[in-house]
């Protein structure tokens, strides 16, 4: 899939935005493939295309990034997995991409908070009037690692109660020690009830983990946490990255409701089509049962969870 002779309408930003949006990636950092390398025992590696050289672990590309057709081309003829992100807005694509990368550009809060669907504006609200509290911490934040081990719980919960696997701790407290990186806390009478970890470079907030208690889902944790981090990103003029996720999915229609913009995601023909035919395979609902049961029972073991996240590399 390419953005080339994409019309006016799929094309959300002009050539030089998009590239200013992506110019300091941190999902391009050695830091951050160092960090995914050592967590999911992988191969730390490099590959070069034109004059860049990029961080690949095993044969992927560390992370996703905007790579032009052509770098795209060299790396699959090197036979390294990437995720490309296009300028090209999903939902008005000719040919939507499954996979998609959640994108909001700077600019005045007001105006943004004004673009929120009216759902979510008015859950802004009401989590508003229930009192949530919302803080950032970093590794220098007293108390923060306890209060990181309880954000953990949160989301080993939330993923178990989705039938998927978890992350492994070490990834999880490795991001948020990065460079950069805050543990964003939303709280009610002092009880942690929902968390994001946030990776910060530049101009530029990435949202890598968040995740909401689900006995306290009716206070609007998630609307008030990401209120929180887009109201701070705006005033400091950085742009706010929200990853990659498939599309018409619950999490992404979230992302949607705030305004982020749903760019396409190009990747190897093949892993486009594997993607594709597995998507179709979870939609049946006795399939899914199965699929999520194989994959709990292989998650027990370290090493089966490590090969199963492996899949999903590069991932922000």
């Amino acid at each position: 899939m390419e953005d080339q002779g994409a019309s006016n309408s799929e094309r959300p930003f002009t050539d030089k935005e998009f590239m200013a949006l992506f110019r300091d990636n941190i999902y391009l950092s050695r830091e951050f493939a160092e960090i995914v390398a050592k967590s999911l025992k992988m191969r730390l590696g490099t590959a070069k295309i034109g004059t860049k050289t990029v961080c690949t672990l095993n044969t992927k590309t560390a992370g996703l990034h905007a790579y032009t057709g052509i770098e795209c081309d060299e790396l699959e003829q090197q036979g390294i997995h990437y995720g490309a992100v296009l300028n090209q807005d999903n939902n008005h694509a000719k040919r939507q991409s499954m996979k998609e990368y959640a994108l909001l550009a700077c600019r005045p809060y007001p105006a943004v908070r004004k673009d929120y669907r009216k759902q979510f504006r008015n859950q802004v609200v009401q989590a508003e009037r229930n009192g949530l509290k919302v803080e950032a911490l970093t590794t220098n934040s007293a108390g923060f690692i306890r209060q990181r081990n309880i954000a953990f719980q949160i989301y080993r919960q939330a993923i178990r109660k989705h039938k998927s696997f978890c992350m492994p701790r070490e990834l999880c407290d490795a991001m948020s020690a990065m460079t950069g990186a805050k543990v964003w806390l939303c709280k009610t009478d002092e009880r942690i009830i929902s968390y994001a970890i946030a990776l910060e470079n530049r101009e530029n907030i990435y949202i890598s983990l968040q995740g909401s208690d689900s006995s306290a889902m009716h206070l609007r944790p998630s609307n008030r946490i990401y209120d929180t981090i887009i109201a701070r990103a705006m005033d400091e003029r950085k742009n706010v990255h929200c990853g990659c996720g498939l599309r018409g999915e619950g999490y992404q229609r979230f992302k949607m409701s705030t305004g982020f913009t749903m760019l396409s995601v190009r990747e190897p023909r093949h892993a486009a089509t594997l993607r594709d035919l597995g998507h179709s395979i979870i939609k049946t609902p006795l399939l899914n049962d199965v699929i999520g049961l194989l994959a709990n029972l292989a998650a027990m073991t370290p090493s089966m969870r490590r090969a199963l996240i492996q899949l999903y590399v590069p991932f922000t």
